[in-house]
């Protein structure tokens, strides 16, 4: 008897395939300044998947998966940043 092996994981709501490097880019994107813009997060992840196994759906979902944790880290920096006060101080601090 084999072992089933996934094609795909399930992370922040959504399948991803098992190639997708989201452990690297989990790690990466912790180290990206918050303030950083996507374009810029887009590129330098486009720039990365360079291995030829990487097909191009891999490698959108690589740039959705860098994207949703920064926003991840900019949840987290608007939190600290305003001493956790909930709602109404995170939206005084968008502003």
């Amino acid at each position: 008897m084999t072992k089933h092996t996934p094609k795909f994981v399930q992370e922040f709501g959504r399948k991803w395939h098992v190639e997708t490097p989201r452990g690297g880019i989990h790690w990466l994107m912790g180290r990206v300044h918050v303030g950083t813009p996507d374009a810029e997060i887009e590129a330098d992840i486009r720039g990365r998947c360079t291995d030829p196994a990487y097909t191009p759906e891999i490698v959108q979902e690589a740039v959705d998966y860098a994207l949703i944790c920064h926003r991840e880290n900019q949840g987290l920096y608007r939190y600290v940043m305003t001493g956790s006060r909930g709602r109404a101080a995170i939206a005084k601090a968008t502003e």
